[in-house]
C-alpha cells in the first residue's frame, strides 16, 4: 500500500470516518486488503488502531455538538442512540481513558484441611528442662 494512501486513511480515521466508509471509495484499497495488511504488518496495525482511538474523540466532539444544539423533537431518539453508541465506542476503542474502571481486591485464606477421624491437637514443641 502506498505511503500516501496510508496517510490519507489514517487522517480520515482520525477525523471520525469508519474504515468501511473509507474503503468504499474507489481511490482506496478494499477493506479486505487493509485487513490483510493489518494482519501482516504490526506497525500498520498499530497505526490504524491508534487512528481509530483518536477518531473516537472526533466522534465524541461531533455528538457533543449535536446534543448542545436545539433539535427537532422527532430526531431526539436518534440523537440519543448516537450518543449511546459514541459512549460505547469510546469505552472500547479508547478504553484506557473512557473504559469502566473495575478494581477488585480479594483477600482470603484458601487453606483447606481434609481429615478422617478425630482432629489432632497441634504438636507442641518439647519442653526444655534445666537441671
Amino acid at each position: 500500500m502506498q505511503l500516501e494512501k496510508t496517510e490519507n486513511i489514517i487522517e480520515k480515521l482520525e477525523n471520525g470516518k469508519t474504515l468501511t466508509e473509507i474503503c468504499k471509495d474507489k481511490n482506496y484499497p478494499s477493506l479486505s486488503v487493509v485487513y490483510r495488511k493489518m494482519r501482516d504488518d504490526d506497525k500498520f496495525h498499530k497505526m490504524i488502531m491508534k487512528a481509530r482511538e483518536v477518531g473516537t474523540f472526533t466522534i465524541l466532539d461531533q455528538i457533543h455538538e449535536m446534543l448542545t444544539k436545539p433539535q427537532d423533537p422527532k430526531y431526539f431518539q436518534q440523537t440519543r442512540e448516537l450518543a449511546h453508541h459514541a459512549r460505547w465506542l469510546a469505552s472500547k476503542l479508547a478504553s484506557g481513558i473512557f473504559g469502566d474502571k473495575i478494581k477488585q481486591e480479594v483477600k482470603s485464606d484458601n487453606t483447606l484441611t481434609i481429615s478422617w477421624g478425630k482432629p489432632q491437637e497441634p504438636k507442641k514443641a518439647p519442653e526444655v528442662i534445666e537441671g
